[in-house]
């Protein structure tokens, strides 16, 4: 992928999603950092998630249950998490193995409060949404289009996968990590410094692991073809 190629991907997402207006107002109404423990942050992250498709009922009972439910899992992994200060090129392997274990945990909690046919697949996408909330320099989103096509790669290359959920979210940490890398060698190439590339592609306001995350919603989730 090269910067012309990325380009497109994010300009076709640009112009055909509200997810960019949903964020901005997401992160102006927490005014910083999600703080799992701000009753006002968790109504914010919730609005947030239902806009990017995530179907969490809003009814006060399930309100309750979910700030208790995630309020639990960020006093037990949160210290485990990178800082704010890390991007997911700074991460180890073992760091993205702790994150992994975090995601999991997460993943195994009942967050939506809805009967889904999909339950499983909806709480991997909702809890990665949170992680992308928390450290959005760190942890890209998926979907189950994304997901499904990556752990579709992984059985091909003979890969066990039942009830290894952390590991394939830390196989998915690794390969975006990878792709970023190569990204950054394909802009450094052009002259493109690391930290210049969501602007030379129209998306300042995007993180480097946002701006794959897009790549892969047009390609993956939508099915759009942008190689030149």
């Amino acid at each position: 992928m090269d910067l012309a190629e990325l380009q497109r991907a994010c300009s076709y997402y640009e112009a055909r999603t509200s997810y960019d207006q949903s964020l901005r107002a997401y992160r102006q109404r927490i005014g910083g950092s999600l703080d799992a423990r701000n009753a006002e942050h968790v109504v914010a992250l919730i609005a947030w998630l239902n806009s990017w498709q995530c179907r969490i009922k809003k009814d006060r009972e399930h309100l309750r249950r979910f700030t208790e439910s995630l309020q639990d899992w960020a006093g037990r992994w949160e210290h485990e998490l990178p800082n704010h200060a890390e991007t997911l090129l700074d991460l180890s392997v073992g760091a993205i193995g702790r994150a992994s274990d975090a995601y999991a945990d997460l993943a195994a909690r009942d967050l939506s409060g809805r009967r889904l046919s999909s339950t499983a697949s909806a709480a991997e996408t909702t809890a990665s949404k949170i992680l992308f909330a928390l450290r959005p320099a760190v942890f890209p989103p998926w979907d189950s289009s994304i997901r499904g096509s990556f752990r579709a790669r992984l059985l091909r290359e003979g890969q066990r996968l039942a009830g290894r959920r952390a590991y394939v979210y830390a196989c998915f940490l690794m390969d975006v990590q990878e792709r970023v890398r190569d990204l950054c060698a394909a802009a450094a190439s052009e002259g493109v410094p690391t930290e210049g590339i969501p602007a030379r592609v129209g998306r300042p306001e995007s993180s480097l692991v946002k701006l794959i995350d897009e790549y892969n919603w047009v390609t993956t989730t939508r099915g759009i073809a942008v190689k030149s």
